[in-house]
């Protein structure tokens, strides 16, 4: 799969091969290309936005503990690690994806520049309220799910209890019928 940002630039491209089979370079195409590359970042220059905090998660821990076969023919997609289609770039693991994530080439290609935000104070204590908030939330749930789970639990262990103390009775019962059994066959003997 061609990225997206060489779409165009494949189009134009012309193979040329010389009587050897040798891919030949077009000169003219790569002066052509720098001068529409230069002037793509000079329009995207000002349509570029701050940087923004990931939507989506990125689930590398799905990888972890599980093993793949290593295709080395084919498409970087198809190969061993994770793949980036915007930026047609595969990482071997996962310290270099998050770096590769984090990098300025991709988050240009997605229209953002590396400048961050200015934050007020306002709404830092905003963000923090609704964190503790939503914090608490879970802790109630979990402590409401626990409570639940320790009445059931409690009855649980209590029928355990009682069919122990049944079957010990019963096994003591047998030990001790078996016990007269052998006693008598003694003192017939």
């Amino acid at each position: 799969m061609i990225p997206k940002y060489r779409q165009e630039v494949e189009e134009v491209v012309v193979k040329k091969t010389d009587d050897l089979g040798r891919q030949v370079w077009d000169i003219d195409f790569k002066i052509v290309d720098r001068q529409d590359k230069e002037e793509q970042n000079i329009q995207t220059r000002g349509t570029t936005v701050n940087l923004q905090a990931r939507t989506e998660q990125l689930d590398i821990d799905n990888l972890v503990g599980k093993s793949r076969v290593i295709n080395l023919e084919g498409p970087k997609k198809d190969k061993n690690g994770f793949y980036c289609e915007l930026c047609d770039e595969l990482a071997t693991d996962s310290n270099s994806w998050l770096d590769h994530l984090n990098s300025k080439q991709h988050n240009r290609l997605l229209g953002m520049n590396m400048k961050v935000d200015k934050v007020n104070l306002s709404d830092v204590q905003l963000k923090l309220a609704g964190l503790k908030q939503a914090n608490d939330n879970r802790r109630n749930q979990s402590k409401s799910g626990r409570r639940r789970e320790t009445q059931e639990n409690k009855k649980g262990i209590k029928e355990i209890k009682k069919e122990r103390t049944i079957n010990m009775k019963i096994h003591l019962k047998l030990c001790k019928h078996q016990l007269h059994i052998q006693l008598y066959k003694f003192n017939i003997s």
